[in-house]
């Protein structure tokens, strides 16, 4: 399995939205076209590591086969996740093949370094 990690602030509440190369974004069950409205629906929940800030989440196999391009991590601040948290990371390129494959270009950090590990 591939992880999806970072690291941040302990005890808060962070998650992921992933956004294809063709701009339709994954809202648990397929790609489709973002309409703000539906936000929280594109929410991918990252886990923390009790009381470590090492922040985690699955990526594959929940994610489709593709190129996603544009993903970011945000800081959720109210109970639901709204346009308006702040980013704390950001996915340059990431490849999915066959269902378990990753393949990564550049993954540059807005303030908080985003990795991922493959773990059998």
């Amino acid at each position: 399995m591939t992880v999806l990690g970072t690291e941040y602030t302990t005890n808060k509440h962070l998650y992921a939205i992933f956004r294809n190369s063709s701009g339709l974004i994954w809202n648990g069950s397929s790609l489709v076209t973002m309409v703000v409205a539906n936000w929280a629906t594109y929410a991918v929940d990252l886990d923390e590591e009790p009381g470590s800030g090492n922040w985690y989440q699955v990526v594959v196999p929940i994610l489709p086969d593709g190129v996603y391009d544009g993903s970011y991590i945000f800081e959720r601040v109210t109970g639901t996740p709204l346009t308006t948290d702040p980013p704390i990371g950001s996915i340059d390129h990431l490849e999915i093949k066959n269902g378990s494959e990753l393949t990564l270009s550049t993954i540059p950090a807005r303030v908080w370094p985003v990795r991922f590990v493959k773990k059998s």
